[in-house]
């Protein structure tokens, strides 16, 4: 299993705005267009910046090629859309994770 993670930095100001995004417009975008078996969301704790917070995001893909084809066309497209009805510049990274059994 392969895990695109994105993480992004949220002003506490803008959250429900961002939030509204990612569930209408960016999950949409991300789960349609791949063989994507799921995500998750979580809110990262160990941060402790008090403008905002950050959150990740993680898609779940079968293959290597799934989750390169989804970080290299499908989320940019979607952070651009996302970013025509956003206040702030959208702050954020992408990282793919390889599951691996220990």
């Amino acid at each position: 299993m392969f895990i695109v993670n994105i993480t992004f930095q949220v002003p506490h100001n803008h959250y429900e705005k961002w939030r509204e995004l990612i569930l209408h417009l960016f999950i949409p975008a991300c789960t349609g267009t791949e063989k994507i078996s799921g995500y998750r969301f979580q809110r990262v704790l160990t941060q402790t910046d008090p403008e905002g917070a950050s959150y990740c995001l993680q898609f779940l893909a079968e293959s290597p090629q799934t989750a390169q084809n989804l970080t290299t066309k499908t989320i940019e497209q979607a952070i651009s859309k996302m970013q025509k009805d956003y206040p702030e510049p959208l702050l954020h990274f992408v990282t793919i994770l390889k599951e691996i059994p220990l």
